[in-house]
């Protein structure tokens, strides 16, 4: 009886090792790898560069010996989804080598926008071919690695599964980031202080996941509050021109602002916001501003037309409650990197500062009688800027700002 009470042991033994064994295979752990990409999160969060010499090209992973090559290892992504590189300083003298590879890591395609995207500074968009099962990202820079530090974010932007609203909120699809707790429906409208980041340490998707609601991200980045002047395909994606949409839920002129100006980054937002019903929304929260202060800007028509336009979009749906974001605090530098000056004493073209704009916003709330959440006062200043910053982006917080950024709206608007 023993014998066989050891056999029947040792067997669920043999069948416990099979059994992990399959739950960490490749297959399982690429497929682990694609549901990570899918959830939005930072793919470049935690993974290692190589050696001096390594590469990723036309025929996979090689080294040159004398070469200041460097590359990371492949990444899984899924085909037919868009992805977003950001790079926060543009260095001239860096080589982009980036390659798409198939389930077996065969070569696909070269990604010209990720490769030219290493020589340049801000976010980059580009599309996964439907094959493609990896990406290989490679540089050549004189073998330092300072660089290494400049890319600091790569995700993937649309088909997010973990930022897909509840079914049962019927307010339209886009992203949610928490099942509701207090059944309230947020929708941001903004710049890209909130649009440039979707994925799970956005500004959006924190929101969700501390408040426990479902948030929409329908912040347009480069857009301003005033709709500017000129006919350039972000004018109609500017708050006083969405207003006229979202009330005639018409957005033509956005449709065609993007096929004739070649705005294919905003498509997708777009597609996003045309999904929302705003009769089913509880909160509306607004953080425009900094653009309007550095173009060509006037306080006075700030405030004029940023309190009538939010008065237009209440006037439609009564029942929103609208919250003002002020703009936040940002940094301007040399061209080498260090600090020249910030938003409390760079001037705009009519002499004001970005402080004088966030009194104009508090000015605004205050016309509509409408709550206010001061971000310049979130505790960023000259003395620890670095901290929320990354390269010499003085405006887009990395993920150390954006958290801030969310637990401090997030206290305001529980």
């Amino acid at each position: 009886m023993k014998r066989i009470v050891f056999a029947m042991a040792v067997l669920l033994l043999l069948c416990g090792a099979v059994l992990s064994a399959a739950d960490n295979s490749p297959e399982a752990d690429l497929q682990a790898a694609l549901e990570r990409a899918a959830s939005g999160a930072n793919l470049l969060s935690g993974c290692q560069w190589s050696e001096i010499g390594y590469f990723y090209g036309k025929n996979g992973k090689g080294y040159y010996e004398g070469t200041h090559y460097r590359r990371i290892d492949l990444i899984p992504v899924n085909g037919g989804e868009s992805y977003r590189l950001v790079n926060t300083r543009a260095m001239q003298g860096v080589l982009g080598l980036v390659w798409w590879y198939d389930k077996d890591q065969q070569a696909i395609s070269e990604c010209i926008e990720a490769k030219t995207a290493m020589q340049i500074e801000g976010a980059t968009d580009f599309t996964a071919p439907e094959e493609a099962c990896y990406i290989g990202l490679s540089y050549a820079n004189g073998g330092g690695e300072d660089y290494l530090k400049f890319l600091t974010e790569f995700r993937q932007t649309t088909g997010l599964s973990a930022a897909e609203p509840p079914a049962s909120s019927a307010v339209g699809e886009g992203t949610a980031a928490a099942i509701p707790q207090d059944g309230r429906v947020i929708v941001t409208l903004g710049d890209s202080i909130f649009g440039m980041f979707d994925g799970e340490d956005g500004i959006a998707n924190l929101l969700a996941k501390k408040l426990g609601c479902t948030v929409i991200n329908c912040a347009f980045g480069g857009t301003k509050a005033v709709r500017r002047s000129v006919d350039d395909g972000y004018d109609d994606f500017d708050f006083s021109a969405l207003v006229d949409a979202i009330v005639s839920k018409d957005y033509s002129a956005q449709d065609a602002a993007i096929a004739e100006h070649n705005r294919e980054k905003l498509q997708d937002r777009l597609e996003r916001l045309k999904t929302v019903d705003f009769g089913k929304v509880d909160v509306v929260t607004l953080n425009y501003g900094t653009n309007d202060w550095t173009g060509w800007f006037s306080l006075e028509q700030y405030i004029d037309v940023y309190t009538e336009s939010i008065g237009k979009l209440m006037a439609a749906y009564p029942q929103l409650q609208v919250v003002l974001i002020t703009p936040a605090y940002r940094v301007f530098y040399n061209e080498d990197g260090t600090f020249r000056d910030d938003g409390d004493t760079h001037t705009a073209n009519d002499g004001s500062t970005l402080a004088d704009i966030v009194e104009g916003a508090k000015q605004v709330a205050k016309n509509l009688h409408i709550p206010c959440i001061d971000a310049y006062s979130f505790g960023i200043n000259r003395n620890n800027y670095f901290y929320y910053f990354s390269g010499k982006d003085g405006v887009h917080h990395n993920a150390n700002g954006r958290a801030l950024m969310a637990e401090k709206i997030a206290q305001a608007l529980r």
